[in-house]
Formats: C-alpha cells, structure tokens, sequence
C-alpha cells in the first residue's frame, strides 16, 4: 500500500534540493548505520516468539509475510519497539523503501554529503528506557490486528498528504501514551540541537534536514525549539 502522491512529494523534495543548490543532506537517522545496526544487533532480551504460544506466533507470522512481505523470523531479534516500527513503515509502503530511504539515497547519488541527525545506537538508548513488558504489549496488538493497525497508520498519512503537521502531532502523540516524552520530546531536543549545530558551523554550505513530521510542530516540537534558539524559520510551499 504505497500511499497516493508519494512519488509527487518526493520530486518536490527533490526539486527544493536541486533549485536551492543543497550542498549537504542530514536524514532523521543514518540509513547505513541504521541497517548495521539491525544486522549486528545481538539477542539480549527475551524474543516475541518466547512470548507468544506456538500458534499464535505463527499465526501473526503467516498474517505479517501476507500483509507487509516481512518474515517475523528474521527480525525476532530485534527490540520489540524498533520491530514495530519497522512493521509500520512496511505497512505504508508496501514492501517498498521508505521517503527517508529515497531521499538519503537520492543525496548519496548527487554526490552530497550525508549524515544522520541520530545515531542508531541513540536510538535504541531511547527503546531500553521503554519497559519490555509494554513493548511486547504493544507489539502484540500490532501484530494481532494488523488491518487496523495500518488503518491508523493511513490517518497520519492522509494528514502528512494534506501537510497538517499539527493535527498529525496531535494524533501521534496521543498513540504514544505514556512513552510521548521519550518518543517525542526527547529525541526532539536532541535533534533540534543537532540542527542547530550544524547551522553553525556550516555557515557557507547549504543544508537539507528531514525529520519525521510529527517531530515538527507542538509545544516540544523541533520548529518551536530552533524558534527559542533564534533560527528565523520561514515556510517553504513546494
């Protein structure tokens, strides 16, 4: 289920790096780091499949390899918040690769320079501040009531389509529940930060950042804490 419009978002993204001569692209996180990351990562808690009986594991197997080409057997170990996230993004994208995969690799291909504004290992900092027993919740119901899941996943799609980043902030961080402020808040100050380090010191180079949007707006939003910092913010209709 790759989203209407995805393809025309990319080009405007596209089209702003190209017209504004960007120099240096700086994703969310990155992608190579990332995917080491995963491929490196060692069993150190419990697996979903030692959480669930035999049957079910099977049974949400089967369902995930149906609805995403995902095979739960080769990402059981990995933490069940990051797993989760991984579902969701397949869930939206049908197999395919993500905005952040595109762009990253779009910047690599111009012959940019690249980084990421987090560190894979800073993120799974964040995930084992999350309690496993609601990760695996949390997994659970993902994987038990997948057609949902990826109807609630389409509701912030349609909201990033229509760019109301403050109604898609207002949704995302109801879903998150008791883990918003580490989720959200957290990771907001730290990328806020990074950002604006980067304006500092790369004075004479243009800069492309990307983060996801409900990372942007809010009282903790990234636009409102580089507002704080000083950086003159200006939308960009593309």
């Amino acid at each position: 289920m790759s989203f209407d419009g995805a393809n025309d978002i990319l080009n405007r993204y596209i089209k702003v790096i190209d017209e504004m001569s960007v120099t240096s692209y700086f994703g969310e996180t990155d992608i190579a780091d990332l995917k080491n990351g995963q491929l490196e990562m060692q069993h150190e808690q419990s697996n979903l499949s030692e959480n669930l009986s035999i049957k079910t594991f099977q049974r949400v197997r089967n369902k995930l390899k149906q609805f995403t080409g995902l095979d739960l057997n080769h990402f059981d170990h990995l933490p069940p918040m990051l797993l989760s996230t991984l579902i969701g993004s397949q869930l939206i994208n049908a197999g395919g690769s993500s905005m952040d995969e595109l762009l990253w690799k779009y910047a690599e291909d111009k012959g940019l320079a690249v980084e990421g504004l987090e560190s894979f290992a800073e993120q799974m900092d964040i995930y084992q501040q999350i309690p496993m027993d609601y990760q695996i919740l949390q997994l659970k119901k993902m994987l038990l009531n997948l057609s949902k899941a990826r109807k609630s996943l389409e509701v912030l799609v349609d909201l990033y389509q229509r760019q109301e980043i403050h109604k898609l902030y207002r949704v995302s961080r109801k879903s998150l529940g008791p883990i918003r402020k580490l989720m959200l808040e957290q990771r907001n100050r730290i990328i806020a930060d990074r950002i604006f380090d980067q304006l500092k010191v790369n004075t004479d180079r243009r800069c492309f950042f990307t983060v996801g949007a409900a990372h942007m707006a809010g009282e903790h939003g990234i636009l409102h804490m580089l507002n704080e910092m000083g950086v003159k913010i200006t939308p960009c209709k593309v």
